[in-house]
């Protein structure tokens, strides 16, 4: 039999080398492009941020809620050390209510109405 040998070599990157680069491009040498006014077909419309709604308003407005007290609930230092788990927390229950939200919303509501 005939044996093939390939060799490949190994790319190693090193992501905070990336972030760097970037930001020094970005930070250290202003450009037009990079203004905040430019429009583009993604600041536009339904993707403007300044009229953005979101599709589950009431799950939004709860943990809007939530992320206002949870400071005052848990306390300054509990609040600076664990901030990244409890923000973590509060968006998984965000995204469960808005499921729940969204299929009263999508399928419950049309149902009833359509049916009675």
């Amino acid at each position: 039999g005939t044996s093939t040998t390939t060799s490949s070599k190994s790319l190693s990157l090193d992501p905070a080398k990336g972030i760097l680069a970037i930001s020094t491009i970005v930070l250290g040498q202003p450009n037009e492009s990079f203004a905040v006014t430019t429009t583009t077909p993604l600041s536009e419309g339904a993707f403007n941020p300044d009229s953005f709604k979101p599709i589950c308003g009431a799950s939004d407005g709860f943990y809007r809620f939530l992320q206002g007290s949870t400071r005052t609930v848990v306390g300054d230092e509990a609040f600076k050390e664990y901030g990244p788990l409890i923000a973590g927390g509060l968006l998984r229950i965000r995204l469960e209510l808005c499921v729940v939200e969204s299929f009263f919303n999508e399928a419950v509501g049309p149902f009833i109405k359509e049916n009675g």
